[in-house]
């Protein structure tokens, strides 16, 4: 899993820092359902979970297979799906985080 850290983006308001600091955008629930399927994000894009957990937001993006049953699985903590342009949104990312993911065919540049 790669969480998403870095200028505007505190504790709390995750989803408002990523689309009004780094211009994402609300996700269609269907292609967060067919990146699942398909266990990849679109070709330079990402699609980001921000889970709020009470006290803090956690904006993630999955990096393999396994991280996308994560995000999906059920519980009761509020979720926002983003999708942004990897450009905008790899300086969030660790280095190594990122060359993981696209080795791997998860995140198409």
């Amino acid at each position: 899993m790669i969480y998403l850290y870095g200028p505007g983006l505190g504790a709390k308001g995750k989803a408002q820092g990523l689309v009004r600091n780094y211009g994402a955008k609300p996700a269609d629930p269907e292609l967060f359902l067919q990146c699942y399927k398909d266990g990849k994000h679109p070709k330079g894009k990402v699609v980001i979970v921000v889970a709020e957990n009470g006290p803090f937001d956690a904006a993630a993006v999955a990096d393999s297979s396994e991280e996308w049953n994560v995000l999906v699985a059920p519980d009761n903590r509020l979720r926002t799906v983003l999708i942004a342009d990897l450009v905008r949104i790899s300086s969030l990312m660790g280095k190594d985080d990122l060359q993981f993911a696209t080795e791997n065919g998860t995140i198409e540049p």
